[in-house]
């Protein structure tokens, strides 16, 4: 269920990053490609959902999860008025996508070893990912699948 659900977030993270104009392109539905709706909503939602399935705990981790998982999508790391992103923004992106998860850590519902491995793993791929690809919408799609097949380690 977690594979299934790591595609459908690299959909999401993948549509919120084609833009309206694409959608009007395409007469398409708009709301499919807003970036806030299904990059920084839906995206983070199914990701929570998909970790129903790594560990149960209660709604309060979730919610923060949530929440850092909205924050965590809103940047490629990049600092003050910076137009290109480098390979360290890459870093900093796929090392914040794996920090999510602290909430679980602390509540020692996750190990040290998963929170590491899966923090170091997202830091390293998503930057090899991101500067290896060149097509955005595939890019973008592996960027949302990382961040929830990473929870199979």
């Amino acid at each position: 269920m977690i594979l299934f659900l790591s595609f459908i977030t690299g959909i999401t993270y993948s549509l919120g990053g084609r833009g309206r104009d694409f959608a009007d392109r395409h007469r398409l539905p708009r709301w499919m490609f807003d970036r806030v709706l299904m990059r920084l909503f839906i995206t983070p939602l199914i990701f929570c959902v998909a970790l129903l399935f790594k560990a149960k705990f209660s709604i309060y981790p979730y919610l923060i999860i949530y929440g850092l998982s909205y924050g965590a999508m809103t940047t490629y790391g990049k600092i003050g008025k910076q137009e290109d992103v480098y390979w360290w923004n890459w870093l900093i992106c796929g090392f914040l996508y794996g920090m999510v998860l602290l909430p679980l850590l602390i509540t020692g519902s996750i190990t040290l070893g998963f929170f590491c491995a899966r923090t170091i793993l997202l830091s390293v791929v998503t930057c090899l990912w991101s500067q290896a690809i060149g097509i955005a919408w595939l890019e973008e799609g592996g960027r949302g699948f990382l961040l929830t097949v990473s929870l199979l380690i």
